[in-house]
């Protein structure tokens, strides 16, 4: 598992869950509720890996994504959209927007461990 994730949810019931999981794993983990604040904290923490919903305020996910490959540090850091519902063509956007996955909520700890490491699996290969 990745050593330091940032979660992106204005929920902070899911926040704290995903939180759990992944603390679970010995993963450090770091919130924020908005993408402003997600532009903040990711500056400051590096994450390995980021989970951001798409339906954010201030800034959605798709503008977080976008921002945060546009720094150096953020080439490397695995991107995973995370939401409610999400029609095809809104999974092409995460995918343009920068995405390396999407995850449906709500979803296991298995179903995330999975995602995240194909999306590493995909970056060494």
């Amino acid at each position: 598992m990745p050593e330091r994730v940032l979660i992106v949810d204005d929920y902070p019931k899911a926040a704290e869950a995903v939180g759990w999981l992944l603390k679970q794993t010995g993963s450090e983990v770091r919130r924020a509720s908005d993408g402003l604040e997600a532009l903040e904290i990711a500056e400051q923490f590096i994450p390995d890996v980021m989970l951001v919903d798409i339906n954010l305020p201030k800034l959605n996910g798709y503008e977080v994504a976008e921002r945060i490959r546009q720094r150096a540090w953020g080439k490397r850091t695995i991107m995973i959209a995370f939401t409610g519902w999400i029609a095809q063509e809104e999974r092409a956007r995460a995918r343009e927007a920068g995405f390396d996955a999407v995850l449906l909520k709500p979803f296991s700890r298995a179903e995330l461990s999975a995602v995240i490491a194909e999306c590493f699996r995909a970056r060494t290969s």
